[in-house]
């Protein structure tokens, strides 16, 4: 919820594009990071949480998402493919009801942006089983290569916007 108040303060504050620019440099190097097999081998502390929790409200109120932070969390903690998918959900709910709060107060939620949510619906739903489809097939090692390529990806596409 921080992260959520500090990202609202800052979108009227600062260049978004600088932000949006550092945010790709950051998730590039992430990717690359756990791609070249480095990672420690122990989980993280738990206390990790409270930086991903701040960093993921702040950068997905700023920008949509938050996930590239909670995936690096949820990395460290080394929680296998299923764990990870389930805990992933439950972030992005809470994450997304705050942002969704945090919009409505400031105004900027619209009944446009209601409309695009109704017509995207179909889509996600479809999304959804697809991926229930894909998390059943793969084990967990190309699991932890798909979200990092995943990463690398998304981080190339924000830095060329």
């Amino acid at each position: 919820m921080l992260g959520v108040a500090a990202a609202l303060y800052l979108l009227q504050t600062v260049d978004t594009r600088l932000l949006l620019k550092a945010l790709a440099v950051f998730i590039i190097f992430y990717a690359m990071y756990t791609l070249s097999g480095k990672a420690p081998e122990g989980a993280h502390s738990r206390w990790w949480a409270v930086s991903a929790g701040g960093l993921g409200g702040l950068v997905g109120t700023a920008f949509g998402t938050g996930g590239p932070f909670y995936v690096a969390y949820l990395q460290m903690r080394k929680l296998d493919k299923t764990q990870f998918r389930a805990t992933f959900a439950a972030i992005f709910l809470l994450d997304g009801a705050n942002r969704l709060a945090g919009y409505f107060l400031t105004g900027i939620l619209t009944l446009e942006f209601l409309k695009m949510l109704a017509m995207a619906l179909p889509v996600m739903l479809a999304g959804i089983h697809l991926g229930g489809k894909v998390h059943a097939s793969i084990g967990q090692e190309a699991f932890r290569r798909g979200i990092s390529i995943l990463l690398l990806c998304s981080g190339a596409a924000l830095l060329a916007k």
